[in-house]
């Protein structure tokens, strides 16, 4: 029996309602992007094999789900990224930015994140992003315009963010560089 306030089209399609499945949103697909490049460029063809510096690997990161962002910068020694602007910051919850991946790691960082050329302003900074992990950079030179002898080279700004096996405000080599 139908209810007296129900006609038969509403209860047809709550029945059928009932049946469909909710759709969950899928979870963005995870990505590595490799940065390959120490300069500040950020060239608006994307982060590519040709091409990638941190910033448009972050920027990249940025626009999906968990990432990771390693390091192949070709050449052997160290290599210093000088900042020219302050980088995007890492919005995106579950971002790995993994200097320890630069070939050639072993204990020691092999990627300089160095802020000197900055004027003020923070190195890597997470905005609510949550689970962020940064690790195996040096991070050098980042100083505030109001307080020169203080900076801020990483800031993390979320819950379950990580900060491994960094050289912050120390030179590969063991030189303080604030």
């Amino acid at each position: 029996m139908i209810h007296p306030n129900l006609t038969v089209p509403r209860v047809v399609i709550a029945v059928l309602l009932a049946l469909v499945p909710l759709a969950a949103p899928e979870p963005a697909e995870a990505a590595t992007w490799v940065v390959n490049t120490t300069d500040d460029v950020e060239d608006h063809h994307g982060c590519d094999a040709a091409h990638c510096s941190l910033r448009e690997a972050i920027t990249a990161a940025n626009a999906r789900g968990p990432d990771t962002l390693n390091f192949d910068i070709p050449g052997t020694g160290i290599h210093r990224i000088r900042l020219t602007s302050r980088l995007p910051s890492i919005s995106d919850d579950d971002t790995t930015i993994a200097g320890d991946s630069q070939p050639g790691y072993a204990g020691t960082p092999r990627i300089i994140l160095d802020g000197r050329d900055l004027g003020g302003g923070e190195g890597l900074f997470t905005y609510y992003a949550d689970n962020t992990v940064i690790r195996g950079l040096s991070i050098v030179g980042f100083r505030n315009a109001a307080y020169p002898n203080y900076g801020i080279g990483i800031s993390i700004a979320g819950t379950g963010g990580q900060i491994l096996d960094n050289y912050i405000g120390i030179e590969p080599d063991g030189t303080a560089r604030g």
